[in-house]
Parts: C-alpha cells; structure tokens; sequence
C-alpha cells in the first residue's frame, strides 16, 4: 500500500502555494511564512536547511522546513498543512523523527510552538517531545500582538512513542 503522503524538496515554482498555504487562517497565528515569491525563493537552497514540499496523492498539501546546520540537532522550524485532521502532521513526524536519528544520527531535535496552538501541541507530546520552558512573548504575530513560546525537545535516547508505527 503506498502511503498517502510524501515528500520532496521544494521549489520555486511552490512559491504560489507556499503562500497560499501561511495565508490560510488555520496556520497563519502560528507560523510565519514568506511574505512574497523574493522572500519564498531566498530560502530556498541554504545551507542547513531543508525546505520541503509535503505532496498528498501527487499535489502540494504541506510545507516542512528542518534546519540540519549542526550535526548533532534537528531544528523542527515550521510544519504548514492544507487542512487539518488527514495525518498530515503525524507524517511529518514521522519524517522528522526519522531523519533527525536514523538517517542523521543527530542527538537532539527542538522546536518550538505558540502557546495557543493546541492542536500541534498535542501531536508533539504524543509523538514524544517534552515541553523544557516557556518563552515569554516569545512570538510576535503578524497583528503585533505577543505570544507565548513554549520550546519542545526530543533526545535520540528518548522512548519512541508508539503512534509513529
């Protein structure tokens, strides 16, 4: 059976959907997405950086953005899915988890959630992650309203949790 998701790396001519997809009102509280196809384009092909394109049954569904500039860490910078609820997000664990530790041999990956966003919040503890803080308005919406962070890890030695199966 194959999976109803995958991906690949992005490219410019995301651009349009990549901007589509952070204008949605489901992802555009929590996450800051290029504001033009300049923008879009200048983060493409950086150095530590993956900007990947999640595809569901062939289409654009999702963007995932990993920072792989230390060897030992995973940086979870931004996961954005066309609509919640289709196993989007679990997929992208799934990705992450195993690139970060199998793949990588990485230790560590962090990442960082709007307090507010309960949603991922919920996937990331289920997937694993712990909660090591709180950032304080650590999160300036684009309305110039303050938010707060709270910052999730995961050690390679950690427990795999068992809905990543």
């Amino acid at each position: 059976m194959t999976p109803p998701f995958s991906f690949r790396p992005a490219t410019i001519d995301d651009g349009e959907f990549v901007l589509a997809l952070f204008a949605r009102d489901h992802v555009r509280p929590f996450a800051h997405g290029p504001r033009s196809i300049e923008d879009y384009a200048s983060s493409l092909g950086k150095p530590g950086k993956e900007n990947l394109i999640l595809e569901r049954a062939g289409e654009p569904f999702g963007n995932l953005c990993l920072g792989t500039a230390m060897p030992w860490l995973l940086e979870f910078q931004v996961i954005a899915v066309w609509e919640n609820g289709a196993g989007a997000g679990r997929y992208a664990m799934q990705y992450a988890i195993w690139r970060a530790f199998d793949d990588l041999g990485a230790n560590r990956i962090y990442l960082e959630v709007v307090a507010e966003n309960a949603r991922a919040r919920a996937l990331y503890e289920r997937a694993g992650f712990t909660a090591e803080g709180l950032f304080r308005s650590g999160y300036e919406a684009d309305d110039g309203t303050f938010h707060d962070m709270i910052p999730y890890g995961m050690l390679a030695s950690d427990p795999r949790q068992s809905f990543l199966k």
